[in-house]
């Protein structure tokens, strides 16, 4: 692959959102050229998958959510991700497969190897170059989120509405992630810096690894 895939990660209301935004804004100001995704979504097929998996009507066992996932991820991947790379662009997905990982296996305790396997079944195989876990205490993101969702008044709200136990345990998952990539995982405390420390913290990351223009 000629391009680079960066992923951002983190639990509700970790800032992933205000971050990718700027960061859209960069590459445009800095003429790089690039693909910015989402998970579920990207495509019209995922976003359809999305408007189901996310609204706070809907209920879905574990299984049926790593499938569902999977199957828009699968779409994204080789409708969205793959060809970009192939181009030579930057790629940026809002989540990929760590969530997964994450919320339906530390979280929602299905086992680790069965979401491997499914993902080997979809032939899922690309990997991040680098995966920005954006860290912030379950208590203190959930309540920016409760915030932020009354302004948009958003029916996306499946998972946010879990309860602080479930993320913890997502917050859990994803630090042991990181522990056991430490090359690939970069986590980054949103909750004791300011959006302008969290951006300037990437952008220099990524300048380290890659000479992205700063």
């Amino acid at each position: 692959m000629k391009g680079k895939f960066v992923t951002f990660e983190g639990g509700e209301g970790s800032g992933k959102g205000t971050i990718i935004r700027l960061l859209k804004e960069h590459f445009k100001k800095k003429k790089v050229s690039s693909v910015f995704t989402e998970e579920p979504g990207g495509t019209r097929e995922g976003l359809a998958i999305r408007k189901v998996l996310l609204n706070k009507k809907h209920h879905f066992d574990a299984l049926t959510d790593v499938l569902l996932f999977i199957a828009a991820r699968r779409k994204n991947t080789n409708n969205i991700i793959l060809p970009a790379l192939k181009k030579g662009l930057w790629v940026v997905c809002d989540r990929y497969y760590d969530s997964t990982y994450v919320y339906e296996g530390f979280a929602g305790h299905i086992k680790l190897e069965l979401i491997k396997k499914l993902h080997e079944l979809a032939r899922i195989k690309i990997k991040p170059d680098v995966t920005f876990y954006l860290d912030v205490l379950p208590e203190v993101g959930l309540a920016r989120a409760t915030k932020r969702n009354k302004v948009a008044k958003s029916m996306e709200l499946r998972f946010d509405e879990k309860g602080l136990k479930f993320h913890n345990k997502v917050r859990k998952g994803y630090l042991t992630m990181a522990k056991k990539e430490p090359s690939r995982y970069v986590v980054v405390d949103t909750e004791n810096n300011t959006i302008e420390q969290v951006f300037t913290i990437i952008l220099q990351e990524l300048n380290k690894r890659f000479s992205f223009p700063l």
